[in-house]
């Protein structure tokens, strides 16, 4: 299992960009999160994302965020500054009750993986709550000034889903919360077909693993190397699953 905390930028505390605006009853939220930001954090592509988390700093809410939603999507979009993208993942949906510190949310409805080149849309929506609260669940941040980094529509008035909520522009953001992902990455595979090899150029000091270049499959690993060694070359010499 790894961990990826998407946190580059210049550190602020989201409050109105925050994904819990609980001093509203109705939320609608999408946050851009750039694929430099990804890769940065070692997110890795073609692997499900299957939790988010966020770090809550101050929580006002006293009671669930009821129908709290998350979706994602791969997009072209480069900022939030126009509409809401559409054609999301859903990944998450439930009454949540936040907790301070770290808060996650371990997906339910569906995992996420991004392409490896795409931005990311995280969609968060709420309500409606049975009350507004004091004020929002403010939690650590990145401010990406001078990009619309966010929109947020919110309100108190009317019915309906927070996720019915349309676009507003007057809640362009530049701030997002910084966002921590799970992924599982199935361990490397030991190559069995006999006669698999891979040479490799092994120095003093390094930890070197050996792969079959045609299926990645892991051969041989080398650790602890106190001399250079040359051109050192790994063959499975044995076909099989086990001696």
């Amino acid at each position: 299992t790894e961990y990826h905390t998407l946190n580059t930028g210049t550190a602020v505390t989201s409050n109105l960009t925050s994904a819990f605006t609980g001093s509203n009853t109705r939320g609608h939220t999408q946050f851009i999160l750039f694929s430099s930001e990804l890769a940065a954090a070692g997110v890795r592509p073609g692997i499900p994302i299957t939790q988010l988390a966020f770090n809550i700093t101050t929580k006002s809410s006293t009671a669930p965020f009821v129908d709290y939603t998350v979706s994602m999507l791969n997009t072209t979009f480069a900022d939030m500054s126009s509409i809401f993208a559409t054609g999301l993942t859903q990944v998450y949906t439930g009454n949540h009750t936040t907790n301070l510190g770290t808060d996650s949310l371990d997906f339910n409805t569906g995992t996420f993986t991004w392409d490896g080149v795409s931005n990311v849309i995280v969609e968060v929506c709420y309500g409606m709550n049975a009350a507004a609260f004091a004020g929002n669940d403010k939690m650590d941040g990145i401010d990406d000034n001078p990009i619309v980094a966010c929109d947020h529509a919110f309100t108190s008035s009317g019915s309906g889903t927070g996720c019915s909520l349309a676009y507003d522009a007057g809640g362009n953001g530049t701030a997002r919360p910084v966002m921590r992902f799970k992924q599982f990455v199935p361990p490397t595979s030991i190559e069995q077909v006999m006669g698999s090899t891979h040479t490799w150029n092994v120095k003093a000091g390094q930890e070197v693993y050996f792969y079959n270049t045609t299926d990645n499959y892991v051969m041989t690993g080398l650790k602890n190397i106190s001399n250079d060694l040359g051109c050192v070359t790994s063959t499975v010499t044995q076909q099989g699953i086990g001696f």
